[in-house]
């Protein structure tokens, strides 16, 4: 009577164990990290104030939680800035960092492809520099903007995920390469010093990032 009891004890214990183990074995949300450089063209004229030409460089870390097979919500840290000679007589920098988050859709077209368009608020905190070379008394002024950006991107991946539903770990992590078409779009930053103007500026405009992506 003991050995039936103890037989069934045992089969209910193996039955329920692959669930349990399924269940331990791929909590969700599913995430994703990237880690990315590019560059901004500044589609405003106000440029000229700082910037030998119209490229800002910069780069973002971002993070997103993946919320089922195609939602993804994120967030992510970055900054850019751009320099150069105003007048010829005066160096000048103009630099931002931005802490922002939205919300996505991702697609996978083909196993070691994924696409997706987000888009979101953030919040800019900029600063501008101007050096002039007669005094070498610097000259500077911050300003506190938000900014709406927009993006459609790809991965590529060097090792790809499993295809859904994921089960295991093992099927979802994956590494590779990420390319981002972007747009940024800020409300005009004008900047004091001492109550009196250096200028507003509109670094809006288009732009790309390009690096590595991880997802686990």
């Amino acid at each position: 009577m003991k050995t039936h009891a103890l037989q069934k004890a045992l089969l209910a214990l193996a039955l329920t164990a692959p669930a349990i183990a399924h269940a331990d074995d791929a909590p969700f949300p599913e995430l994703r990290l990237t880690l990315r450089g590019g560059m901004n063209v500044v589609e405003d004229e106000s440029w000229q104030a700082v910037g030998d030409g119209r490229l800002m460089g910069g780069g973002e870390l971002g993070f997103d939680a993946i919320l089922g097979d195609r939602l993804f919500v994120g967030a992510s840290y970055g900054g850019r800035s751009m320099s150069g000679e105003t007048y010829g007589l005066v160096d000048s920098t103009l630099g931002g960092s931005t802490l922002r988050g939205g919300a996505g859709w991702r697609w996978r077209p083909a196993s070691m492809v994924q696409v997706y368009g987000r888009a979101g608020l953030g919040c800019w905190w900029w600063s501008l520099d101007y050096d002039p070379r007669s005094t070498g008394d610097t000259l500077s002024a911050e300003a506190v903007r938000p900014g709406f950006y927009a993006g459609v991107g790809v991965d590529l991946w060097f090792m790809g995920p499993g295809d859904a539903p994921v089960t295991t770990r093992a099927d979802r992590f994956a590494f590779g390469a990420n390319l981002e078409i972007t747009y940024d779009r800020f409300l005009p930053a004008e900047f004091k010093h001492d109550g009196r103007s250096l200028g507003t500026i509109d670094p809006s405009g288009p732009g790309f990032l390009f690096g590595g992506v991880v997802q686990f």
